[in-house]
C-alpha cells in the first residue's frame, strides 16, 4: 500500500499544495484507492479463491482511477460523500 500510495503522490502534488478545498476529500480518496489496490495485489496470492474472475489492479488502472477522482472532484461543486467532512 505504501508503494502505491508514494508512487502516485508526486502525480498530484500540484493539486495536493494547493488551495482548493477538495483537496482533503481527494487526499482521503486517494488513500482509500490505494489501499483497493494493495488487497486486490495481495489477493493474488491465493488464486481463485474469493474471485469468480481473475483481474489485477494495475499501477496503470489506478493512476487512471486517480486522475478520473480529481477530474470528478473538480468537476462539481459539492462533493457527495460524507469523507469530505472527515478532515477539516
Amino acid at each position: 500500500m505504501l508503494r502505491a500510495y508514494m508512487n502516485h503522490v508526486p502525480d498530484f502534488k500540484t493539486f495536493m499544495g494547493s488551495a482548493d478545498p477538495k483537496v482533503p476529500a481527494f487526499h482521503l480518496l486517494q488513500l482509500a484507492l490505494c489501499l483497493f489496490h494493495s488487497v486486490c495485489l495481495e489477493r493474488r496470492k491465493f488464486g481463485p479463491l474469493g474471485f469468480n474472475i481473475a483481474y489485477e489492479f494495475t499501477d496503470g488502472d489506478l493512476r487512471i482511477c486517480l486522475s478520473q477522482l480529481k477530474m470528478f472532484l473538480l468537476e462539481y461543486d459539492d462533493v457527495p460523500f460524507k469523507v469530505a467532512h472527515l478532515h477539516r
